[in-house]
């Protein structure tokens, strides 16, 4: 009697099918080509999200040197159409005849860009029966650099109507106009998330609607009257996460201040880059007792916000981001991470390392989270042995970064606009003289005009000045280039790296703000063994190229699993 042999469990179909869905696109590829049972099981999984761009081209990185470029070519997509469920379309070249086809049923996601045909919404309405989430986009005119009229269907809302389940709906460069406006505040009723961004909203219903279902809502520069957007915000009593970003630099006002009350689920919180007093945004927050995320970056977040902050908001908040926010102190900086002891991620900007050290110690031991731009090291010993001893302390970290990260390095003119009243910046060229240029003119100029209005604005615009010259980012990293030392943490063991030992879930070590870092092969030797979780390493290991080139290819030799991201600050985080 012989006995059949097992199969493995990785060789079932089912299983295989559990597992990629789990998958990032290149470890799907890599999956893809192992053998010929993998490539039959994964094959629905693979094409179960389309991406069809002007050439109907599919790009997948397996590796940072070879780039695999997929075809879906239309037999494949007959073949395969019922395992589609996202559809990611641009351009009028792709033949969207394909997308039609009476096999694809479980289509659940799709994203348009700039198109209104009767084909599409033929997509629509045969699979309205399984859209969850649709994104429509209107782009810019690439040729004559100005607005393109949005060229919606006419009865386009009356046709999203019909998705019954349709859940999520974001518009960007769209128009809602008057004859649109009832299906679409129809659709409101029915929709759980909805994202309005560059979106023009002729009117709003005069009687008071409500929309019970959303619990999401994002108004991202929407040409509307404010007023009438927070009379929207009021409209969703169960609405747990909102976002706003002004058009046009409009500030918000008094009116703002009753969405709070009418929203009490409210759970999540963005006004970052908001035109506001910080005395509003105090009130806003002091009326939201269950905010868990709130992102203050490039706003008035300043000492009565603070207060606010400390004294009720600390027990619950969790996530918090006040970066290149004109009035907070590094005192401030450090009373938050020493109160708010349920900070899971914290993104600050511009603490000297003294105040950091200072007692009391930090408290906020589960931060997984954690952005500083440390200043006033002097290369000193003491200062940074210390430092390294207070984030020991943070053990559940999983990103750490030092400096200030690329995003928010590319202010370039942002600075001086946010500092004006006007935008005296905003004309500055975008080159290296010009970001300086316009940094410096353009808060001056919003310096004189608020002096011409009043005393306290010239006091704000004084005192925006003095930290738009002295403490930005920008400002930073220029001097650091000139010296031959920088005013940063040193990544070397006898400066006290070796402390951070402790942080063995550290996934992500980023100081892309940091210049002119140093590091030996002993340093690259100890965070590859000390540091089993690492993923990524983002910034320049060392200012020499020479030596840069080989301690990137010891670090690749010792971890390969790692990513390493070489960023060359000149060329690319400040242009």
């Amino acid at each position: 009697m012989t006995l059949s042999p097992v199969k493995s469990p990785l060789l079932l179909p089912e299983i295989l099918v559990n597992i990629g869905r789990f998958l990032a696109k290149r470890e799907l590829i890599a999956c893809f080509q192992v053998c010929s049972t993998w490539h039959a099981a994964l094959e629905p999984v693979l094409w179960a999200d389309l991406n069809f761009e002007k050439q109907l081209l599919q790009s997948y990185f397996v590796d940072e040197e070879r780039q695999v470029r997929i075809l879906p070519d239309p037999p494949t997509i007959q073949r395969l159409a019922r395992h589609i469920t996202s559809i990611r379309y641009r351009g009028c070249q792709s033949p969207i005849s394909l997308l039609i086809l009476p096999h694809i049923v479980r289509l659940t996601r799709l994203r348009v860009f700039h198109h209104s045909s009767a084909t599409l919404r033929s997509l629509i309405l045969r699979n309205a029966a399984t859209l969850v989430h649709i994104h429509w986009e209107e782009q810019y005119s690439e040729l004559a650099s100005v607005y393109r009229p949005p060229d919606l269907v006419d009865d386009m809302f009356s046709v999203l109507v019909q998705c019954k389940y349709l859940r999520t709906l974001t518009l960007t460069r769209s128009t809602v106009s008057e004859s649109q406006a009832q299906p679409f505040y129809q659709l409101l009723q029915q929709l759980h998330s909805i994202t309005l961004s560059s979106t023009k909203i002729h009117s709003f219903p005069s009687d008071p609607t409500h929309f019970p279902n959303i619990n999401s809502l994002a108004l991202l520069g929407v040409d509307m009257d404010p007023k009438q957007q927070f009379k929207l915000v009021a409209s969703c009593p169960n609405l747990a996460t909102f976002s706003w970003k002004a058009r046009a630099r409009m500030p918000i006002t008094v009116d703002a201040l009753t969405f709070p009350t009418t929203c009490p689920r409210l759970t999540a919180l963005d006004l970052s880059r908001c035109e506001s007093s910080d005395s509003i945004m105090a009130q806003i927050m002091q009326k939201s007792p269950h905010l868990t995320f709130l992102d203050a970056s490039r706003s008035s977040f300043g000492p009565a916000c603070f207060k606010i902050l400390v004294r009720y908001q600390s027990r619950a908040l969790q996530h918090l981001d006040v970066r290149t926010c004109w009035d907070v102190t590094p005192e401030m900086i450090h009373a938050i991470m020493v109160y708010c002891q349920r900070l899971v991620s914290f993104q600050a900007s511009d603490i000297p390392a003294r105040v950091l050290i200072q007692e009391p110690q930090l408290q906020c031991l589960q931060l997984e989270i954690l952005t500083l731009n440390l200043t006033e090291i002097a290369q000193d010993k003491t200062i940074q042995f210390r430092v390294y001893e207070q984030l020991a302390r943070l053990t559940r970290l999983k990103i750490l970064t030092f400096g200030p990260a690329a995003e928010i390095s590319r202010i370039g003119a942002g600075t001086g606009i946010a500092a004006s009243g006007g935008g005296g910046g905003s004309a500055a060229p975008r080159t290296w003289m010009g970001l300086g240029m316009g940094t410096g003119m353009g808060a001056a100029t919003g310096a004189a005009v608020a002096a011409g209005n009043n005393g306290g604005a010239a006091v704000a615009g004084a005192r925006r000045l003095q930290h738009a010259i002295g403490s930005t980012p920008l400002n930073n990293m220029m001097t650091t280039l000139k010296k031959d030392e920088p005013d940063s943490m040193d990544f070397r063991l006898k400066y006290g790296l070796a402390q951070l030992a402790t942080l063995k879930q550290l996934e992500e070590f980023r100081f892309e703000g940091l210049v002119l870092c140093k590091m030996d092969v002993d340093e690259i030797q100890w965070i590859a063994n000390a540091w089993k979780s690492l993923r990524m390493v983002r910034g320049v290991l060392h200012k020499e190229k020479r030596r840069r080139a080989r301690l990137e290819s010891k670090l690749r030799e010792l971890r390969p699993d790692v990513r390493l991201v070489s960023i060359d600050m000149c060329k690319v985080t400040l242009f």
